[in-house]
C-alpha cells in the first residue's frame, strides 16, 4: 500500500509544465522590468518634430461624430493633402490620449502610452520566438535583445512613431492568432484574426506584411501538421481585410491631389532604375551595420546624406555580397536550420516595403524603418551565439549585450527631449543632410533669437547642401530663413556693413521666389497629368513676405507690393499681407491705391470700425473722396452713394475675386458686386 500511493509522485507530468510556467511568469516580469529602466527617461520628454502635428491635429480635440468621420474620411496629415497616406487607428489613438485620457498638449502621456505598447510588442515577440529554442531563456535573451535595441528609440520615444508601435502590435498579434487558428482554432479566432489584420494596415500600411509573414512561417515548417483547409480559410480572412482596407483607401485618397513625394527626402524617385535599386542594395547593408553598430544614429537622412551609388560603389557591392550570402545561406538551410531561414525571412520581408526595392517611399533610410525587421535581427544573433558560444558563456555575453544596448537606449531618448535638443544631436550624427542643418538653425534661433551667427551658420551649411539642386526639386525654405536672418543681422550693421548684408539677404530670398514658383508648377504638372485640378497652393506666404520687406528696405517700393500681394495671392486670409501694402502705398503718396487695398482687406476678412477710420483718413486725401463715409448714424459707414467710393469698391471686389481664384479657394467675400452696382 505505502509503495501504491508514492506512484502518483512520479507519473504526472506537472512539474516540467509548471516549471516552464514559472520560466515564462519570471521572463515577462524581467522584460518589464528591463523595459520600464530602459525607456523611463521617455516620460520627462517634450515634442519634437511631428509630435507637433499629432497634439495639433484638430481631430483629436474631442469625441464627436464629426471628428471620427474626419478621422476616416480623410488622409493621416489632414488638412496637408499630400502626403498620401491613410491611417486612422493611429490617428485614434492620438484622440484617445488627446481627449479621453486628458492630455491634452502635455507629451508625458503620449509617452507613457507608446513605451506601454512597446512593451506589449517585446511580450508579443518572446511569444512568438520561443518556439525556435530548446533553452527557455533564449526566447528571454531575444525578446529582451529587441526590446533596447537602439534602433528601436526613435520609433518608441518619438510620438509620431505610434503608427509603426501599432502596426507591428497587430502584425505580431495576427501571427500568433494565425497558429492557433491553423491549430484548429474557432470562429472567434478566425474573427480575431480579420480584426487584426484590419487593425495592422489602419496603423499603418506596413501592416500588410502580416499576409506574407503568415506565408514565411508556413515555409519553416519541414513536416506540416494538418489544417490546410483552416489556413486557407486563414489565409482568405487576412486578404479579405486588405482588399477592404485597399478599397477603403482609395475611395478616401481618391479625391485628394496626387502625392508629390519630395526630391529630398528621397532622391531615389528620380534615380534610373538600376542606380535607385542599386543605392537601395547598398542602404540594406547600411541598415544591417547599423543594427550590429548602432553608434551613429539620426531621425533623418535626407539629401545628401546617401549619395546615389554607381558602379565603383564599394558600399554597394560589399552590401551585395552580404545579402547574397545571407539570403543563399539561409534559402539552403531552410529544411535543416529552418530557425535561421525564419529570422532570414523576417529580416528581409519586414524591410521590403520601406527598402525602395519594389516601390519608391518617403525617405531612402530611417531608424524606424527597421522596428520590425529587427526583430530578425535580435533573435538570429541569439541563436547564433546560442549555437556556437560556450554554453555557460552565453546568458554572460547576451546580458551584457543588452546592458551596453539598453545603456545606448537610454541616451538616445534623452536626444528626443525637444526640437533644438534631437537637431542639434541629429546635425552632427547626420552632417551630410540638409534638414538637419536646416531644422537646427531654425531651432536655434527660436530659442535664443539673438544668436543669429549659429543659426545662419547651419542655414548657410543647409544651403551649400542643396546649391547643385534645380530648383523644382529643390526646398525654399532653407534659403528663405537664411535670407529673414541676413536681413535682421543688416538691421544691426553699420551703413557699409548693412548693405552687404541686406545684399545676401535679397539673393537669397530671390533663390526662395524661383525653387517655390519651379516647385509649385511642378506639382500642378503632375495633378494635370493624372488628370486632377491644381490642388492648393503650394508655394508659402513666408516667402513673400520676407521677400517684400527686403525690396521696401531697399527702396524698391513696387516690388515690395508685387510680392506682398503675392502672399496674398496664396493665402487671402493672411492680414499682414494688406497691411503691408496699405502702408506702402500710403508712403508712397497714394491714398487712393492704399484705400482701395482697405477695401478689399474689408470684403476679404470683415469690416471693422478701425478699418472704416483708415478709409475715412485715406479718402480725405483722394479727390472726391469726402463723401465716401457716412457719420450721420454716428456709426462710420460706407456710403454706396458716393460715385468715387463705387467706383473703388468695384475695383476692390474685381481684385479679390481675381485673389481667390489665384488662391484656387471658392470667393467668400463680405459684400456683394450687386449692392454697389458692380458687374
Amino acid at each position: 500500500m505505502p509503495t501504491d500511493r508514492s506512484k502518483p509522485k512520479k507519473a504526472p507530468a506537472v512539474r516540467p509544465q509548471t516549471a516552464a510556467h514559472s520560466v515564462e511568469w519570471q521572463a515577462a516580469a524581467l522584460l518589464l522590468i528591463i523595459v520600464f529602466l530602459t525607456y523611463v527617461n521617455c516620460f520627462g520628454l517634450g515634442i519634437a518634430l511631428d509630435g507637433h502635428l499629432v497634439v495639433g491635429d484638430a481631430r483629436g480635440h474631442g469625441v464627436t461624430w464629426q471628428n471620427l468621420k474626419l478621422i476616416f474620411g480623410r488622409n493621416y496629415f489632414w488638412p496637408y493633402p499630400n502626403d498620401g497616406l491613410y491611417r486612422p487607428l493611429t490617428t485614434l489613438s492620438f484622440l484617445f490620449n488627446y481627449s479621453v485620457l486628458g492630455n491634452g498638449e502635455n507629451a508625458a502621456g503620449y509617452h507613457v502610452f507608446n513605451v506601454v505598447l512597446h512593451l506589449c510588442n517585446v511580450l508579443l515577440v518572446y511569444l512568438l520566438v520561443r518556439r525556435w529554442f530548446e533553452s527557455r531563456w533564449a526566447p528571454f535573451f531575444a525578446a529582451a535583445l529587441w526590446a533596447v535595441h537602439p534602433v528601436c528609440s526613435d520609433t518608441v520615444a518619438n510620438m509620431a512613431g505610434r503608427a509603426d508601435l501599432l502596426a507591428v502590435l497587430a502584425i505580431l498579434g495576427g501571427l500568433l492568432l494565425y497558429e492557433r487558428a491553423a491549430g484548429g482554432g474557432s470562429w472567434l479566432t478566425y474573427a480575431g484574426l480579420f480584426a487584426v489584420a484590419l487593425c495592422a494596415v489602419f496603423a499603418k500600411e506596413t501592416g500588410a506584411m502580416l499576409l506574407p509573414l503568415m506565408l514565411l512561417s508556413d515555409l519553416v515548417r519541414v513536416a506540416k501538421p494538418d489544417g490546410g483547409r483552416r489556413r486557407i480559410l486563414a489565409y482568405g480572412v487576412v486578404f479579405a481585410a486588405l482588399i477592404g482596407y485597399a478599397g477603403i483607401r482609395t475611395a478616401v485618397l481618391a479625391s485628394l491631389p496626387t502625392p508629390v513625394i519630395p526630391y529630398l527626402d528621397n532622391p531615389l524617385i528620380d534615380a534610373g532604375f538600376w542606380q535607385a535599386r542599386w543605392t537601395a542594395i547598398k542602404v540594406a547593408g547600411m541598415d544591417l551595420a547599423l543594427l550590429v553598430w548602432p553608434a551613429s544614429l539620426s531621425s533623418d537622412r535626407s539629401f545628401h546624406q546617401i549619395p546615389l551609388a554607381s558602379a565603383g560603389d564599394a558600399a554597394a557591392w560589399l552590401s551585395l555580397l552580404v545579402i547574397v550570402g545571407v539570403v543563399s545561406v539561409a534559402a539552403f538551410r531552410r529544411r535543416t536550420d529552418p530557425v535561421l531561414f525564419w529570422c532570414a525571412g523576417l529580416f528581409g520581408l519586414a524591410l521590403l516595403p520601406a527598402s525602395n526595392l519594389l516601390i519608391r517611399i518617403g525617405a531612402t533610410m530611417a531608424e524606424r524603418f527597421l522596428y520590425l525587421p529587427s526583430i530578425g535581427f535580435a533573435a538570429a544573433a541569439t541563436v547564433l551565439l546560442y549555437r556556437f558560444a560556450p554554453p555557460r558563456t552565453v546568458p554572460v555575453v547576451l546580458g551584457a549585450i543588452v546592458f551596453l544596448c539598453s545603456i545606448r537606449t537610454f541616451a538616445r531618448n534623452s536626444d528626443w527631449k525637444d526640437d533644438l535638443t534631437l537637431t542639434r544631436h541629429d546635425s552632427e550624427s547626420a552632417p551630410g543632410s540638409f534638414r538637419t542643418h536646416e531644422m537646427y538653425g531654425e531651432f536655434a534661433q527660436i530659442a535664443d533669437p539673438h544668436n543669429l551667427d549659429l543659426a545662419i551658420r547651419e542655414l548657410e551649411a543647409s544651403t551649400a547642401i542643396l546649391s547643385s539642386v534645380p530648383p523644382d526639386r529643390n526646398y525654399s525654405q532653407p534659403y528663405a530663413s537664411l535670407g529673414m536672418y541676413y536681413g535682421l543681422k543688416g538691421e544691426t550693421a553699420s551703413a557699409a556693413e548693412a548693405a552687404v548684408w541686406y545684399g545676401k539677404s535679397l539673393a537669397a530670398l530671390e533663390q526662395a521666389d524661383r525653387i517655390s514658383r519651379a516647385v509649385e508648377a511642378r506639382f500642378d504638372a503632375v495633378q494635370a497629368a493624372a488628370g486632377k485640378p491644381p490642388g492648393p497652393r503650394q508655394a508659402l506666404p513666408r516667402t513673400y513676405m520676407l521677400l517684400g520687406a527686403t525690396y521696401f528696405h531697399l527702396g524698391r517700393t513696387a516690388d515690395a507690393i508685387a510680392a506682398w500681394r503675392f502672399a496674398r495671392s496664396i493665402n487671402p486670409d493672411l492680414t499682414e499681407s494688406y497691411d503691408r501694402v496699405i502702408s506702402a502705398y500710403a508712403a508712397d503718396g497714394h491714398p487712393d491705391l492704399a484705400v482701395r487695398e482697405v477695401l478689399a482687406r474689408q470684403f476679404a476678412l470683415g469690416s471693422s470700425v478701425a478699418a472704416m477710420d483708415q478709409i475715412a483718413t485715406l479718402y480725405a486725401k483722394v479727390p472726391g473722396g469726402d463723401c465716401a463715409v457716412d457719420r450721420r448714424s454716428g456709426i462710420p459707414m460706407l456710403n454706396g452713394a458716393c460715385p468715387r467710393l463705387q467706383s473703388d469698391v468695384c475695383a476692390a471686389l474685381a481684385d479679390m475675386r481675381r485673389v481667390f481664384q489665384e488662391a484656387r479657394r471658392a470667393a467668400a467675400l463680405s459684400g456683394t458686386a450687386a449692392q454697389y452696382g458692380c458687374r
